[in-house]
């Protein structure tokens, strides 16, 4: 399939996160695509039955026990009644809106950012109406009990918008390995597969004393600044050893967020069968634990196809997007021998050693054959010939996306997190500085990485916005 990728990372932004969609499109000009994701007719398989979207309209074919007011209303459509039941007037909301319920608003005088999203839906919504919710969301963690008012955040920003999601055509990767490129050039180093292990500060050099491992080698380098792109897990691992970071302020900071794990495989046929039930691209939801199928499409159906590839009938699935409690279920299925196949069939030597990374086991396969007849209602499908996983919740990740915690003011602990320890008099000086999606205040995103990266740099290092930023 030399005009697919398989994203077993980030595959998407969306047209309202103003910095990636202008790195993407104004500063490094990749070609672009939409990524369909919804419409009227896509499939749900839920509670053993199939269901068009189309269907939700229709109390008789939903099998949830819902409440008059919540019945013919999609799980999107529930949760979103849901909020506006707690915070009236949200569906009219802009974003200084938001910013003023995060810091004021409250529930029977509790303030909504002490308060978890779940305990605070129930108030609204029957438990069958957020099972849907959940369900035919084919997601878990945007409705566990994280920070409610980062949560309706999240859903009114992200979800409730008439949003576009579009992607690069070569693939997502292809941001930040044109990132590279272009830092290289200008004369900057990068060096892969280096684990930083610890670090310490002398006063006396004014430097960081960095240690790092590099693939069993010990390395030892000092640096005037330091700045850890990372999430949670990554920083636990790193303050084992590195007493700035164990400092209970800081650990306070760290342990703000929850980081969810999440897991995706990809399976390749031979051809699109998912057509012969008149699926041809986006998404399809279950409550199964594969919870999300994405087409990605057929090599002779791309926008362009390579030279020789007319007849390629060669077909992409991200067989299983999901989180929460199903990654147990496929955590379960990682031992034994890897799927034959996708090897023999790359020429490219960094291909086949990605592959080899990431080649799913056959009882995986399997299963992922099995739930697939049951979701798309067919007794046979032809067998995949190549399968590929990646589990985000893994060292050094520990999750794919992390959520604010109950109690925590986001707000505060994303500014704060940028420059750890500029709050402790003894060490406000010291250039320690962390960013990333984690501590950001769009959670989820590459847009929350670069969010992070912009505040640092323009406000800790004085450099100016750059001309393409927010630019459409």
């Amino acid at each position: 399939m030399p005009n697919l990728r398989a994203e077993i990372g980030g595959m998407r932004y969306t047209t309202t996160q103003p910095l990636i969609r202008s790195l993407v499109e104004k500063q490094l000009r990749l070609p672009w695509k939409g990524f369909p994701v919804s419409n009227p007719d896509s499939l749900n398989y839920l509670r053993g039955r199939h269901l068009h979207n189309s269907d939700f309209a229709d109390p008789a074919k939903v099998p949830y026990n819902l409440l008059p007011s919540e019945q013919g209303k999609t799980g999107l459509q529930l949760i979103l009644q849901g909020i506006s039941a707690v915070v009236p007037g949200a569906e009219r909301f802009t974003a200084q809106d938001w910013q003023n319920v995060r810091e004021r608003g409250t529930l029977d005088g509790v303030p909504l950012y002490q308060l978890g999203f779940w305990n605070t839906l129930m108030r609204a919504l029957s438990m069958e109406a957020i099972s849907l919710g959940i369900d035919a969301r084919g997601y878990d963690h945007p409705t566990y009990n994280w920070n409610a008012v980062e949560a309706m955040i999240f859903f009114y920003s992200d979800y409730a918008q008439d949003v576009q999601y579009r992607t690069p055509v070569a693939g997502y990767m292809e941001v930040p390995v044109r990132l590279a490129r272009e830092f290289q050039a200008a004369g900057g180093e990068i060096r892969l597969r280096h684990e930083l292990r610890s670090f310490t500060w002398d006063p006396k050099r004014q430097r960081f004393h960095l240690i790092l491992d590099a693939v069993g080698r010990r390395e030892e380098m000092w640096a005037q600044s330091l700045i850890l792109a990372m999430p949670r897990r990554s920083l636990e691992l790193v303050a084992d050893q590195s007493p700035l970071l164990r400092r209970p302020e800081v650990q306070q900071l760290i342990h703000s967020v929850i980081p969810e794990p999440m897991f995706k495989i990809f399976t390749c046929y031979p051809r699109p069968w998912w057509e012969d039930v008149g699926l041809h691209d986006g998404e399809t939801v279950t409550d199964l634990p594969i919870r999300q199928c994405y087409y990605f499409g057929t090599v002779n159906k791309q926008p362009t196809v390579p030279s020789g590839q007319a007849d390629n009938t060669s077909s992409l699935l991200m067989a299983s997007y999901d989180d929460g409690r199903n990654v147990g279920f496929w955590e379960g299925l990682r031992g034994g021998d890897q799927h034959a196949g996708a090897v023999e069939l790359l020429d490219d030597p960094t291909d086949v050693e990605r592959w080899r990374e990431h080649a799913a086991p056959a009882r995986m396969v399997a299963e992922v054959q099995r739930q697939l007849k049951l979701i798309h209602g067919l007794e046979k499908i032809p067998d995949a010939y190549a399968a590929a996983f990646q589990y985000w919740g893994d060292d050094p990740y520990g999750g794919a996306t992390n959520r604010w915690l109950p109690g925590v003011q986001a707000w505060v602990a994303a500014e704060r997190m940028i420059q750890p320890l500029a709050h402790i008099p003894a060490l406000s000086a010291v250039p320690l500085y962390v960013c990333g999606e984690a501590y950001s205040l769009n959670q989820g995103w590459v847009e929350g990485a670069l969010s992070t990266a912009e505040n640092l740099l323009q406000t800790r290092f004085k450099l100016a916005p750059p001309s393409w930023a927010g630019a459409t």
